[in-house]
C-alpha cells in the first residue's frame, strides 16, 4: 500500500510538471540541448548555447542574446553598460531573424574595447504557465561565435528528421525499434509491448489448446471428450485473435516507422534515399540536400 501511494504521488507530481509547458517550439529537443554539439570543421568559429526568460518569445530571445554577450564580455574583462545593453537590444529587433523562413540573424558588435561577432544558429523555446497567471517563455540558443570579428561567413548548421532504411529496417526486425531510435519512445514501447503481448498470447493460446486435445484424446468420457474439445476450439480463436492482431500491430508498425518524423539530428549528406508512403503507394525517394 505504501508503494502505491509512493507511485501515485510521483505520477501527480509530474502530470503536474508536464502540465507547465503550454506550448513548445518542437515536440522534441534538438540535439545541442541533450548535451549533443555538432561539430564544426572550422578554426574560426566556437558553439555556445545561453539561455534566456521573458513575458514574451521576443523578450526570451532578446535576453539570450545580452546574455551570451555579457558571458563573452565577462571573459575578456569588459563589462556591458546599460546603454550598451539598450543598443544591442534595439539591434536584436531590427536583426533578420525569421522563423517563417527558417533564417538567422549574424550580430556584429563593436563598443568600447569589445567587439565579437557570432550567429544565432538555432533555437528551442518553450511556454510555461506562471503563478501569476500568464505566461512565461523560456528561449535556448545556440550560437556560432567567431574568434575574429572580422569573419563574415559562418558555417550552417543542416538538420534532417528523415532516418532512411535504419529505423525501416530496425522495425522490421523488431517491432518498435525505430520508433525508439527516432524517439517516440512511448510509441515504441507501447508497439514493441502489443506486439510481445499479442504474439505470447498466441504462442499460450497454442500451447492451451494442444493441452486440451491430448487431454480429449485421453479420456473415455464423453463428457469430458465434448468439454476438452471447446475448450481447444476456444483456446484456437483465441490463438487466431492473437495472431490476426499481432500481425496488424506489425504492419502498423512499418507504416508508421516509415511515415513518422524523427526528431532532428545533424545531417553531413547530400544525397539519401528515403522510404515513403502514401495513401496509394508505398516507394523510395532520392534526396538531395543543397
Amino acid at each position: 500500500m505504501r508503494i502505491l501511494f509512493v507511485f501515485i504521488i510521483a505520477f501527480v507530481c509530474i502530470m503536474q510538471t508536464n502540465a507547465q509547458v503550454i506550448n513548445k517550439s518542437d515536440d522534441f529537443l534538438p540535439p545541442w540541448r541533450k548535451g549533443d554539439m555538432p561539430k564544426i570543421n572550422n578554426n574560426k568559429f566556437y558553439l555556445k548555447t545561453f539561455q534566456g526568460e521573458g513575458k514574451t518569445l521576443r523578450e526570451a530571445r532578446e535576453n539570450a542574446i545580452l546574455g551570451l554577450i555579457a558571458d563573452l564580455a565577462s571573459s575578456k574583462g569588459v563589462a556591458i553598460t546599460g546603454k550598451q545593453e539598450a543598443e544591442i537590444r534595439t539591434k536584436s529587433l531590427t536583426g533578420k531573424y525569421s522563423e517563417e523562413e527558417n533564417t538567422k540573424s549574424t550580430y556584429t558588435i563593436n563598443s568600447e574595447g569589445f567587439n565579437v561577432a557570432f550567429e544565432f544558429l538555432d533555437e528551442y523555446w518553450e511556454e510555461h504557465n506562471s503563478y501569476s497567471g500568464g505566461a512565461k517563455f523560456y528561449c535556448w540558443g545556440l550560437f556560432e561565435v567567431a574568434y575574429e570579428k572580422e569573419v563574415k561567413t559562418f558555417d550552417k548548421l543542416k538538420y534532417t528528421t528523415n532516418y532512411g532504411f535504419a529505423a525501416t529496417a530496425k522495425s522490421i526486425i523488431i517491432p518498435g525499434w525505430g520508433q525508439l531510435s527516432k524517439q517516440h519512445t512511448l510509441k515504441g514501447i507501447a508497439i514493441f509491448g502489443s506486439e510481445a503481448l499479442l504474439v505470447g498470447s498466441a504462442i499460450l493460446s497454442e500451447n492451451m489448446r494442444i493441452d486440451n486435445i491430448t487431454r480429449m484424446n485421453n479420456t473415455r468420457d464423453v463428457n469430458f471428450k465434448k468439454q476438452y474439445l471447446y475448450l481447444a476450439n476456444n483456446w484456437e480463436n483465441v490463438r487466431n485473435i492473437s495472431f490476426a492482431s499481432a500481425g496488424a500491430v506489425y504492419l502498423y508498425n512499418i507504416i508508421d516507422v516509415i511515415v513518422s518524423k524523427g526528431a532532428k539530428k545533424y545531417s553531413n549528406k547530400t544525397i539519401s534515399l528515403v522510404p515513403t508512403y502514401e495513401r496509394n503507394s508505398m516507394g523510395v525517394t532520392l534526396v538531395h540536400n543543397f
